[in-house]
């Protein structure tokens, strides 16, 4: 019979892959690599009351607001976005808050190509056995054009 330490931390590494699964699942769908995301298939892996914010994007709470902000953001016609050096942790059963650092390649609608880095924060809420993000704040730390770099320019 297995000890509940061994059980509980199992369920820890579970839970954290998990949560790794949904923020690259989430970088999959904003990413199409045509500029168009999949804001139907976004919104369900967020909380009914969720929220999503970005400084010069503004603040949407809701399944619903984040699902039409995805299907209305047009700034792009190509983004990748990269997500790395992930720090979760799990503060509960049914409860994470995660900080990922972004490393963004993208392309304008008026063919500006552009370097952008940033971080989320993000909090994490388990519902019915499915880790689903209920919190993304998106803190840009450069934007900048491909042709200048950060070490020129470091905003736009």
């Amino acid at each position: 019979m297995l000890s509940q330490e061994f059980e509980r931390r199992m369920q820890a590494i579970e839970d954290l892959e998990a949560i790794k699964k949904l923020k690259y699942r989430y970088a999959h769908l904003v990413d199409v690599g045509d500029g168009v995301s999949h804001p139907e298939e976004l919104a369900q892996l967020f909380t009914r009351d969720a929220i999503w914010e970005a400084e010069g994007l503004g603040q949407f709470k809701g399944r619903e607001a984040i699902k039409k902000f995805f299907k209305e953001a047009d700034a792009f016609l190509f983004q990748v976005h990269h997500f790395l050096q992930p720090i979760i942790e799990i503060d509960s059963e049914n409860n994470a808050h995660g900080r990922w650092d972004m490393w963004l390649p993208a392309t304008t609608k008026d063919g500006k190509a552009l370097w952008i880095s940033g971080l989320e924060e993000d909090k994490y809420e388990k519902v019915n056995g499915e880790w689903l993000m209920s919190e993304v704040k998106v803190v840009v730390i450069f934007q900048t054009p491909f042709e200048e770099g950060w070490h020129k320019r470091r905003f736009l």
